[in-house]
């Protein structure tokens, strides 16, 4: 009583209007949209956890389906009727059709698109990657979907469907690529390397054992069941059947060659020629068949003269008057090689090249 002679307000509560009403589920809406941002995997949360903060969401828009755009389509016989423009499928998020119809002739080309819009900081826009034309069929229709759904799946894992689609068109036009001979590539290989090798031996060495060098009995055929097998056909057998026979026999040689395997193989790889390990690898690999080069043979040195022994050498040496003797009293006080003193013309000096097509080191 005393309230209404005061003019103090009543505290009964007031109904709600429509408006009113309207308002707070739109606020309801907002706080629910932001739950289930804060608990989206990207931000900390939990696949589960983003799940029904999802869940909640759509219920909160209505029956658990998300507002639809006005238009569209939702089957092949909407698709028809549709005006030039892009038009979403109401049915999958993310696909749209293309349509451009000619205004001349009366033609018409229709195409499937599915549009994203990439996560994470600096994303501002949308892109856009084509699925492929569309022949209004209900088999095209829902092998667009699948591929729309696939690349959204991309999209929720942080990837860029265009740039994974790009990868997989270059893994089969490697596969499409043809593949050279061993012999082929080994012979592009040397070609292209040898300019960095100074040494005209070594040079020699690698053309002989690889069987890209000399001709008749000189040739070596260490490698001649390589040389018809593709890049990418070489494994692990191929390299044993070259090595095993050389190996005990010649440590020395098979150890070098095993490396320049390991060299060429690893350079087709790198042009996208091979996948996969090395066959020719040492280390966890030829090293648990194969035993170290310096393992197999005792190493056995030349008989040396005593240092103090020389001046005796030489002297003994100059009384006797002979080529032999004074090339091997040349070679004691130069320290040349036997070879080079021995293949030495008259009225060439040591350190002078000669004017030979051989080049021979004096």
């Amino acid at each position: 009583m005393l309230g209404e002679f005061s003019g103090e307000k009543s505290l009964a509560p007031k109904k709600l209007t429509k408006h009113t009403q309207r308002a707070n589920g739109d606020d309801d809406v907002k706080r629910l949209k932001a739950e289930m941002a804060a608990a989206h995997p990207d931000r900390g949360g939990t696949s589960e956890g983003f799940a029904i903060a999802r869940q909640r969401y759509l219920d909160a828009r209505g029956s658990g389906r998300v507002r639809q755009r006005a238009g569209g389509f939702k089957n092949v016989k909407d698709i028809a009727k549709l005006a030039n423009g892009m038009h979403a499928d109401r049915q999958c998020r993310g696909l749209y059709v293309q349509v451009r119809r000619g205004r001349t002739n009366g033609g018409n080309s229709m195409s499937w698109l599915f549009r994203w819009k990439p996560r994470g900081q600096g994303a501002t826009s949308s892109r856009v990657m084509g699925l492929g034309p569309c022949d209004r069929t209900g088999a095209n229709l829902e092998g667009a979907r699948k591929r729309a759904a696939e690349a959204r799946e991309l999209v929720a894992a942080g990837k860029d469907p265009i740039e994974e689609r790009d990868k997989v068109r270059e893994a089969g036009a490697q596969r499409l690529r043809p593949r050279p001979t061993f012999l082929q590539y080994a012979r592009e290989y040397v070609k292209r390397r040898e300019g960095e090798w100074k040494n005209p031996v070594h040079r020699k060495q690698w053309r002989d054992t690889l069987g890209i060098g000399g001709v008749g009995k000189s040739r070596r055929t260490y490698c001649d069941s390589l040389h018809g097998l593709r890049m990418d056909k070489i494994d692990g057998h191929a390299i044993r059947a070259v090595l095993d026979p050389i190996w005990a026999a010649k440590p020395e040689t098979a150890s070098r060659l095993r490396g320049r395997l390991e060299r060429i193989l690893d350079a087709a790889k790198a042009e996208g020629l091979r996948e996969g390990d090395n066959p020719a690898a040492w280390k966890g690999n030829l090293d648990t068949r194969y035993s170290p080069k310096g393992k197999l043979r005792e190493v056995k040195h030349h008989a040396a003269l005593p240092w103090a022994k020389i001046p005796g050498f030489v002297a003994e040496l100059r009384q006797r008057d002979g080529i032999a003797e004074a090339c091997i009293e040349l070679i004691v006080l130069t320290t040349t090689r036997s070879k080079e003193a021995r293949g030495m013309r008259w009225g060439r000096s040591i350190g002078r090249p000669s004017a030979g097509p051989s080049r021979r080191r004096e």
